[in-house]
């Protein structure tokens, strides 16, 4: 792999190991405030109680 392919993966891993550890409430409710086309009530299952702890 190249270095630019080398800092583009760790660039993508160290992306998304931000966003997953986001709070999944507090996010998905800041995408509801910005009627963002994209929000995260398709990952919650029915009659599942979100606390402030869980992440994405």
């Amino acid at each position: 792999m190249s270095k630019g392919g080398c800092r583009v993966c760790i660039t993508g891993f160290l992306l998304v190991k931000h966003i997953l550890q986001l709070p999944f409430g507090q996010t998905n409710d800041a995408l509801h405030k910005k009627k963002s086309a994209f929000t995260l009530d398709f990952l919650i299952p029915s009659a599942t109680y979100i606390d402030d702890k869980m992440t994405i």
